[in-house]
């Protein structure tokens, strides 16, 4: 869309405001179509919006269960108990990857990276609340 990036090289708005631009253009050219009606475009409207939902929960969750897991204290128990393993790092590391093949049989990618990485790399020794 020209005038989309026109205006963000000109100054006149930030790329935030490209996007909801770019978005208010292409609504604007999808409804202008022969095939299109009001209960299409409120449709798709609605898919936009789980989608994005889906990513803000997503989101406010994966603070729950860091947050949950710094309380609980288990990663740094488990980063402990594995590092005194008399077993070599390439084979910890094998052991993590067939965790998340064997996860993402099961989960979403995203989902599953929220909820393992903060027992497979924890930040610090103590939890700062």
């Amino acid at each position: 869309m020209p005038w989309q990036l026109g205006g963000l090289f000109l100054g006149w708005f930030s790329p935030t405001q490209a996007g909801g631009i770019g978005a208010f253009g292409a609504l604007v050219i999808g409804s202008s179509g022969r095939g299109s009606n009001l209960k299409i475009t409120l449709e798709a409207t609605r898919d936009g919006l789980r989608t994005a939902l889906h990513g803000c929960s997503l989101s406010s969750w994966s603070h729950v269960v860091r947050s949950l897991h710094g309380h609980l204290q288990y990663p740094f128990q488990a980063r402990d108990w594995v590092g005194g393993l008399p077993i070599s790092h390439m084979a910890i590391m094998g052991i993590i990857i067939f965790i998340y093949f064997i996860g993402g049989f099961f989960m979403d990618s995203m989902a599953l990276i929220v909820v393992t990485l903060p027992i497979f790399f924890p930040r610090c020794k103590e939890p700062r609340f």
